[in-house]
């Protein structure tokens, strides 16, 4: 019985690959650099347009969070911090830390119907989330603590 090691093929023969001149012909090497290069350009361009998207969602999301804390100052409550958390780069949370008698204050309704429009008006765009948290503030509260749960931007 013959085996694979002592069976020797004659009948292959090897044919250089010829480029001629004008014809729309490319080698395999040719086809996996365009493919390599076009895979890089790609990436390349999504990491940019991810980039540009985060940063004008960014400050986006800055600006509803000082427009939130004017609304706050000027309504004469006090905003003890404001915290801004990216999730991702469409999605950005506002935590504003109110003195707990300002919060506990019937007039600070307002301040939830402004937060309220202007979520409304901002975040009609699909590319585009905003939300707030409004919490009292208490003497156990560690900003630090804030800045692990991603709260990492401050005002």
């Amino acid at each position: 019985m013959e085996t694979l090691e002592s069976k020797k093929s004659i009948n292959w023969d090897l044919q250089p690959v010829k480029v001629v001149e004008g014809e729309n012909f490319f080698t395999q090497d040719q086809l996996i650099d365009a493919y390599l290069k076009g895979k890089e350009y790609l990436r390349s361009r999504d990491q940019e347009m991810f980039i540009k998207q985060l940063e004008s969602n960014l400050e986006l999301a800055k600006q509803l969070s000082e427009t939130i804390f004017e609304a706050i100052s000027a309504e004469g409550f006090n905003c003890k911090i404001v915290r801004l958390k990216i999730k991702d780069i469409y999605s950005f949370t506002g935590i504003f830390i109110i003195d707990a008698i300002d919060y506990r204050s019937k007039i600070f309704r307002k301040i939830y119907d402004k937060s309220i429009q202007l979520k409304k008006e901002k975040n009609s765009e699909k590319t585009f989330d905003f939300s707030t948290i409004f919490t009292p503030y208490n003497q156990f509260l560690e900003e630090n603590k804030l800045v692990a749960d991603g709260y990492t931007l401050s005002y």
